[in-house]
């Protein structure tokens, strides 16, 4: 049986970013991918009808993203400033103070201790900073917190959520991008002169390993296969490696297990829906204004389970995203397509002022994609849970010169994004590249 240099598990991102780096390094890489598809949790289709691309997963660029830039320019794609103005509405009505929650959001999260112990989002909370006058930031601090970051209270790391001096804890979900040809041209960009590499439809169940020799068994199209190689750059989201025998190590890899008690996964629940105008322009909230036009964001408060929805500006496409994350997401997620465009739309009219009716009568189609009952990726994206702040750097260590794992839950700066997914496939690549010119996969030098 023939031996690679390196086997890559997933074609996502992360994968695909090592793999272009090993390759271009002249070394022998194959590519596994469990899907029938590349890109893992980016996942772009393309409706006729529609000007614009339907993300199911990744969707918005946040902060300073280096390597999406140059990819980007690589592919001639466009990157835009999502704007727009944050509305909050409730029973019919344009409330003032749309764009408040950034700054109740830093008033309540810079009172966060970050020289001391650890404690849940939830547990910090209980402790009433601020006092009464930070009563109602306190709620929308929760509710950003679960919803931005997927993840329950009582589990995300307080520290976690804290803006750093002179930052803001609000700037990378109000401050965003998107990519006007759709995220998957990142993914056709770096699988560019690796197609003949990929093998999608490989799922791979058990990773045998010892230092300097890697073997990775599945199946594919019901039929067992085995790859050999080197190392391996193991890109499994923290969801698949934490499910109970999705994937196997032989032997377990030291400080794993360890690891990834510090990081959990996120539940997210999104609807994408295309209408034939933009119908929500037309309920009694917006009814003589001109404002509906410039609204990027829709904040329904009390609109039942979607609490947030957006538009696609600064395109002026009738399309809207409804959106939840953290336990909220738990209580639809498991709910049907039909189901879910039901519960959305009747919240939305209740914030709107109009019924769910009308809203339905406008929609020409609806899409989402349920991550958390994906086998192969077992939720959204990663988050820090109570004193995992150590969690995700022990997780990208290089393991005997053999094993390196990336994936955006193993980055520090930039989990949950696209941009921490590049990165640490870049990680792994520099890292695995520096074992080979110095001693042939020898032990990691400190």
């Amino acid at each position: 049986m023939k031996r690679h240099d390196v086997a890559v598990l997933g074609a996502g991102a992360a994968g695909l970013m090592a793999a272009r780096a090993l390759a271009r390094a002249g070394l022998d890489v194959v590519v596994l991918e469990a899907r029938s598809r590349l890109g893992g949790r980016i996942w772009t289709r393309r409706v006729p009808e529609l000007q614009v691309p339907v993300e199911l997963g990744a969707e918005f660029i946040h902060g300073e993203t280096p390597l999406t830039d140059r990819l980007l320019r690589e592919a001639r794609a466009t990157a835009v400033t999502v704007g727009g103005d944050h509305v909050a509405l409730r029973n019919g009505r344009v409330l003032d103070g749309g764009d408040s929650f950034a700054r109740d959001l830093d008033r309540v999260l810079r009172r966060v201790d970050t020289s001391g112990d650890d404690r849940s989002l939830a547990d910090f909370l209980a402790t009433n900073p601020g006092g009464r006058p930070l009563a109602r930031a306190r709620a929308a601090t929760r509710a950003f917190v679960e919803g931005f970051h997927a993840a329950p209270a009582a589990d995300i790391s307080a520290q976690s959520v804290a803006p750093a001096p002179g930052d803001s804890a609000s700037e990378a979900a109000t401050h965003v991008g998107r990519v006007v040809q759709g995220y998957d041209t990142i993914i056709e960009t770096l699988v560019r002169g690796l197609r003949a590499k990929v093998r999608l439809r490989h799922v791979v169940r058990v990773v045998r390993w010892r230092r300097g020799s890697v073997e990775l068994c599945g199946t594919a199209a019901g039929r067992a296969f085995r790859v050999r190689a080197r190392a391996a750059v193991l890109t499994a989201p923290i969801g698949v490696l934490k499910h109970p025998g999705a994937l196997r190590f032989e032997p377990a890899p030291p400080g794993m297990a360890r690891a990834l008690e510090g990081i959990g996964m996120g539940t997210v629940a999104r609807l994408v829906f295309a209408f034939e105008r933009p119908a929500w322009g037309e309920a009694r909230a917006f009814r003589g204004r001109r404002r509906a036009d410039e609204v990027g964001f829709l904040h329904v408060g009390e609109g039942g389970p979607f609490p947030v929805w957006w538009t696609a500006l600064p395109e002026r496409a009738p399309m809207l995203v409804a959106w939840t994350g953290g336990p909220a997401a738990d209580a639809v997620s498991a709910c049907t397509l039909e189901e879910q465009r039901r519960i959305a739309l009747r919240g939305l009219a209740r914030a709107l002022g109009t019924t769910a009716r009308k809203l339905d009568a406008a929609v020409t189609g609806a899409w989402t994609h349920d991550w958390q009952r994906d086998p192969y990726a077992r939720g959204a994206y990663s988050y820090t849970r109570v004193g995992g702040g150590n969690a995700a750097r022990t997780l990208a260590r290089a393991i005997e010169g053999t094993l390196f794992i990336a994936g955006e839950g193993t980055e520090s700066e930039g989990s949950g994004t696209v941009e921490g997914a590049l990165a640490s496939g870049q990680r792994a690549a520099r890292r695995l590249l520096r074992y080979v010119s110095k001693s042939g996969y020898g032990p990691e030098v400190a």
